[in-house]
């Protein structure tokens, strides 16, 4: 079985670990972009994925946007895919589109209603970040 490591950083500053996970179905799978369409994590973003999990009513989302932007801005490239992930059915996905373009959070939106992408990635508080390379 080959393993991936991805590195977990809180931007709470909790702290950081390294953990290693076998492939799973996730990558594989279809998901709902907030724009319409489907993404697959694994044809789409091809490079290093950086998987941010926010919530549109969160307080910290709101004041992390403008660092997760220019973050993005800073370090786009074609090695790099940033992901918003939404988890859960909370909000609708006029709620989220509101969210992303007040705060000019112009990279690719997943909503993950089934927590499977969040679940996989042991996210389980807003806003937390992973990536995947």
């Amino acid at each position: 079985m080959a393993f991936k490591r991805y590195i977990v950083l809180l931007f709470l500053g909790i702290g950081i670990a390294l953990t290693s996970f076998g492939q799973t179905d996730w990558r594989h799978k279809s998901y709902p972009k907030l724009m319409g369409g489907q993404i697959t994590p694994a044809v789409d973003f091809p490079g290093i994925q950086i998987y941010l999990f926010l919530s549109p009513e969160c307080p910290l989302c709101k004041s992390y946007a403008p660092v997760l932007k220019s973050k993005a801005v800073k370090y786009a490239s074609n090695k790099f895919y940033w992901i918003a992930v939404f988890p859960g059915t909370f909000y609708s996905p006029a709620e989220i589109k509101k969210y992303t373009q007040k705060y000019g959070l112009n990279f690719s939106a997943i909503l993950d209603n089934e927590k499977e992408i969040t679940q996989s990635l042991s996210a389980t508080i807003t806003p937390e970040y992973r990536d995947w390379e």
